[in-house]
């Protein structure tokens, strides 16, 4: 699942599913409003009791005690740009470069959130 923090996401979707792998967007999921307005417990609540990896550039994911709580409870797997600052196709890049590594660690439980860098991924939490 494609947060909206990583915009449209309409051609890193588009990416993903040409490698052969179902992809939501928080849009896909709520609709153009009310994508906008979801808060970050609820979504990441949803895509851990559906068992799908959420793709964020919201680093906050990991710092905000109530999202953390949610993470956890809900064994949440999510796939954070360790640089939220990047430009739109560097950010599409990295996650794409990298999709090997998520899905092998999108295989194990969560929950866990993992930085994703130029070169690969890392444990960012817990």
């Amino acid at each position: 699942m494609i947060d909206r923090s990583l915009g449209l996401g309409r051609t890193m979707a588009a990416a993903i599913r040409q490698r052969g792998f179902l992809v939501h967007t928080l849009r896909s999921i709520y609709g153009e409003q009310q994508a906008q307005l979801i808060n970050d417990t609820e979504w990441i609540r949803m895509v851990g009791d559906r068992r799908w990896l959420a793709f964020t550039k919201d680093d906050r994911v990991r710092r905000e005690r109530l999202v953390r709580i949610a993470l956890q409870e809900s064994g949440a797997r999510v796939f954070c740009l360790a640089s939220g600052n990047l430009p739109g196709h560097e950010q599409e890049r990295r996650f794409l470069e990298n999709l090997d590594r998520i899905i092998r660690q999108g295989r194990r439980p969560g929950p866990y959130v993992f930085g994703v860098y130029g070169k690969g991924i890392a444990k960012l939490w817990p």
